[in-house]
């Protein structure tokens, strides 16, 4: 009797372990998950607007100028990376007198002010700080006018 319920036990133990095992696992960026593009408008207006704030009043002058934070240099900093990469330099290495100061609101609001300011379009709604959201979204910067019309 003691083996039958042995057997059972082991069967039902196999079954669950099987039924767990196919259960929906969360949502991770992946290979084959589809990105989206920092050209479809992921950030809002009024984040944009916010982060020009704190950028003007934080980052300029002290430690970063303008020409590093768009056109060609930015391009080459960040076109293709995910946009996890730069909200996570922004919020864990920003700014370099004061590391990790700036909450995720910030350092969100900063990034949406990048995105504007090398002319990617704001959209309705705000850009979120979810990691998993931020790393299924391409950083995709348009050329400028010179770079379209260079021979």
């Amino acid at each position: 009797m003691s083996s039958k319920w042995a057997i059972g036990a082991g069967a039902w133990l196999l079954a669950f372990c099987l039924r767990a095992g196919a259960a929906p696992q969360t949502q991770e960026a992946s290979p084959d998950t589809p990105m989206r593009s920092t050209g479809t408008g992921v950030y809002s207006a009024e984040q944009a607007q916010a982060g020009q704030e704190i950028f003007e009043s934080t980052c300029l002058g002290s430690c970063h100028n303008m020409a590093d934070h768009r056109g060609i240099a930015f391009r080459q900093r960040w076109d293709g990376h995910p946009l996890w990469d730069l909200f996570n330099t922004i919020h864990m290495k920003m700014p370099k007198d004061d590391v990790g100061s700036l909450s995720e609101t910030d350092a969100v609001q900063l990034v949406a002010y990048l995105l504007k300011l090398n002319g990617m379009p704001a959209g309705k709604d705000e850009l979120a700080t979810d990691p998993a959201i931020l790393k299924k979204i391409k950083i995709e910067v348009p050329a400028t006018h010179e770079e379209k019309h260079r021979w």
